[in-house]
């Protein structure tokens, strides 16, 4: 396919925009001015029309092969530190598969605000897989149709299984040479979940109390059966975006019961789950579940392949 230079300007542009960024910002902003951080130049991109002899529009994702660019989102660093994994036995909503221990992580480390948004995996890949993409799927302004294909902007990506989350990142690590992206740790999640609050919260902003829920997650009785811009809800300590609810989150681990551990005394150290497995560890609730799911501590399992509207993923990056 034909690419012209007015095509690889642009695509750099909406890549390269806010590569590299940190959130300096307080979760309180306007959210106008947060969209815009986000989202720097999707609107700009609907203006890139076929040039004369092109049958095609071209696709932004073959750009990634002429042009090293990076992914156009924020990165929130978390703080080295020991926290106390799963949850308390008189938890409400605990699952038998939470035994509380302690994990120590001996580094910082970058992860992403918010889940990857549909324009995201879009501009990386060509393709939006997610099941709310149509006009009346998107929060109000955040329709597009960019080269053909529809997309709530600035709504999660979901639908996607494991494997595709690993190939999205295989696309960006292959893109650029300044970080290195990947799936965060089960332990990695939680941690930041947590958010340094103490060990006996739930969630990390205390209590399932209806208005603390309302504020901080979309679940099944707020959410109104679909998916919403991913900065619509308050952000956690860490300022980080969507940890309780909103969309399943995919680690990277192997699930096992008992997390790969046979000692719940010792400090695991930068755990990452058992060697080998079937499923994958997912985090957070969705949607479609209710408050129980949402807890930190909350993990299900599930099949690499799955793709369902209620799961999407967030990243962790390091420099190279």
């Amino acid at each position: 396919m034909k690419i012209t230079g007015l095509t690889v300007i642009s695509a750099a542009l909406i890549f390269g925009a806010l590569a590299g960024a940190s959130d300096a910002k307080s979760p309180d902003s306007a959210a106008g001015q947060a969209q815009k951080a986000f989202e720097p130049a999707a609107a700009k991109s609907r203006s890139v029309r076929p040039q004369a002899g092109q049958t095609n529009v071209p696709n932004p994702a073959d750009a990634l092969n002429r042009k090293k660019v990076g992914l156009a989102a924020r990165f929130i660093r978390i703080p080295a530190g020991e926290f106390q994994m799963g949850s308390p036995a008189n938890e409400e909503g605990r699952g038998p598969n939470e035994t509380r221990h302690p994990v120590r992580l001996s580094a910082d480390f970058e992860m992403q605000a918010t889940e990857v948004t549909q324009i995201q995996y879009f501009l990386a890949t060509g393709k939006n897989p997610s099941g709310f993409r149509q006009r009346n799927d998107c929060d109000s302004g955040g329709f597009r149709a960019l080269y053909g294909v529809a997309l709530c902007a600035h709504q999660p990506v979901e639908t996607v299984s494991w494997d595709e989350a690993q190939e999205f990142i295989n696309a960006l690590n292959n893109s650029q040479s300044r970080y290195t992206y990947r799936l965060p740790t089960e332990a990695e999640w939680e941690y930041a979940a947590r958010a340094q609050r103490p060990a006996h919260f739930p969630y990390s902003f205390g209590f399932n109390e209806t208005d603390l829920l309302d504020r901080h997650a979309w679940h099944e009785y707020n959410a109104g059966g679909r998916t919403h811009s991913v900065i619509s809800k308050r952000a956690n300590p860490f300022r980080l975006y969507g940890m309780h609810g909103h969309v399943w989150e995919w680690t990277q681990d192997f699930y096992d019961a008992n997390y790969g551990l046979t000692d719940f005394e010792a400090v695991a150290a930068d755990p990452t789950g058992p060697a080998a497995g079937r499923t994958r560890v997912i985090r957070g609730g969705a949607w479609n579940t209710p408050a129980g799911s949402l807890r930190s501590a909350g993990r299900l399992e599930s099949e690499p392949g799955y793709k369902g509207n209620d799961t999407g993923f967030r990243l962790v990056r390091a420099p190279r």
